[in-house]
């Protein structure tokens, strides 16, 4: 059983490894195609490219997993079908439910690592991501944040940023002026912080002007 196992993962590497790639490929290409005017257009440099593909690859690989793993059962039990492997083990009293172990613990391996990489890595890699798109692809510059004064942040939403502590990273007495067409809306905190690409803000009202 132990032989068999072996074998099958064996087997499936090669082609979970072009399922994985190439489904990373296709999905990049679509990326691309989808930016194609504004990188034309803004004439992005090839490296600037690759930087936005570099920081999109955890999750591209996250979704390509599955992918891979599907690809990599169907080759390996067309291949002992085509050369009457199946056969042969059935002949030698291996039942047939026995070849499906191996790709249920190639799933359970790569599921884990899956997890892993869309727990750990991901989130700050989707976040590098955003900033690399508006930086270099949109052209919009990062915004600076600027002490005890107003400053515009993106679209038409305006900041005050009282106090910033380098040490635990966090922002003190903040507020944040929402203008739109029908009303302007005030959030102001008394702290907010940034967590795997995401911020919060603690102790905060909401205040909404007609």
């Amino acid at each position: 059983m132990k032989i068999l196992t072996k074998y099958l993962l064996k087997e499936s590497i090669l082609p979970m490894a072009i399922g994985l790639g190439g489904f990373i490929i296709f999905i990049s290409v679509e990326l691309l195609y989808q930016l194609s005017d504004i990188i034309v257009r803004n004439r992005i440099p090839l490296i600037k490219l690759f930087v936005l593909l570099y920081y999109n690859l955890p999750y591209f690989t996250v979704l390509g997993i599955p992918v891979g793993v599907l690809l990599a059962i169907f080759w390996v039990l067309s291949q002992l079908g085509t050369e009457h492997e199946l056969m042969a083990l059935q002949t030698h009293g291996i039942p047939t439910k026995k070849v499906v172990v191996p790709f249920l613990l190639l799933s359970l391996i790569l599921s884990f690592g899956a997890y892993l990489l869309n727990d750990f890595l991901v989130p700050s890699f989707n976040h590098k991501a955003n900033e690399a798109l508006i930086r270099y692809i949109y052209r919009r510059p990062k915004v600076t944040v600027k002490m005890n004064t107003f400053f515009k942040g993106q679209k038409d939403k305006y900041f005050y940023v009282k106090r910033f502590d380098p040490d635990e990273k966090v922002f003190n007495d903040v507020i944040i002026y929402e203008i739109h067409h029908r009303n302007t809306r005030v959030v102001y905190a008394k702290k907010a912080y940034e967590k795997k690409g995401e911020w919060y803000l603690k102790d905060g009202r909401i205040f909404t002007v007609d």
